[in-house]
């Protein structure tokens, strides 16, 4: 079953214009025009992009009817589920050693339709910074958590996860639960 099939039916997406304007994002691979007046809106728009943590993928790929029916919510509004080059790795690395190559496809199939947000200096650098600040406050994450805060924060992205008692101990960081409706 290919991954676009879990999701209900949207409607056309029609682009967005703003009088003189034409914001590009190539992070993104969509060219952003829009019907909005005040660039404000937009700005508070492209704050909502959300990075898609490895639980909620799993929990999405295991047919979660709230998981589901937030992605098509998001869908509405965004080309591109984004995720990192990390929850790749983790969703791939489980799929194999159950060898579940069908699954494994689907997977790729929607990674190859949407994004992965690669590891860069920079996502490592405040998530090396993140590390100093909770070690001194005693309150550790993994490595794996502190780089996907990393990347939400650099992209000023929301992140969606199941960890939230993790996750909302990481300043600066807004996070969401897809598991629950939106």
């Amino acid at each position: 079953m290919s991954w676009k099939k879990r999701l209900p039916e949207r409607g056309k997406c029609f682009p967005m214009l703003v009088p003189g304007v034409i914001l590009m994002m190539p992070h993104l691979r969509i060219l952003l025009i829009t019907l909005f007046t005040d660039v404000k809106t937009i700005t508070a728009d492209l704050k909502a992009r959300t990075l898609i943590d490895t639980d909620i993928l799993s929990y999405y790929f295991k047919g979660d009817q709230n998981v589901i029916n937030n992605f098509s919510i998001y869908l509405g509004t965004f080309e591109l589920i984004e995720i990192r080059l990390i929850t790749y790795y983790e969703i791939s690395s489980g799929l194999l050693a159950k060898n579940a190559l069908k699954q494994l496809e689907v997977f790729e199939d929607f990674a190859s339709d949407n994004l992965v947000i690669p590891l860069t200096e920079k996502f490592c650098k405040i998530s090396a910074e993140l590390y100093t600040i909770l070690k001194q406050k005693g309150g550790m994450l993994d490595d794996i958590d502190l780089l996907i805060a990393g990347v939400a924060i650099e992209n000023e992205m929301v992140i969606a996860t199941n960890n939230e008692k993790h996750f909302q101990r990481i300043p600066g960081l807004r996070v969401e639960n897809w598991t629950h409706k939106l």
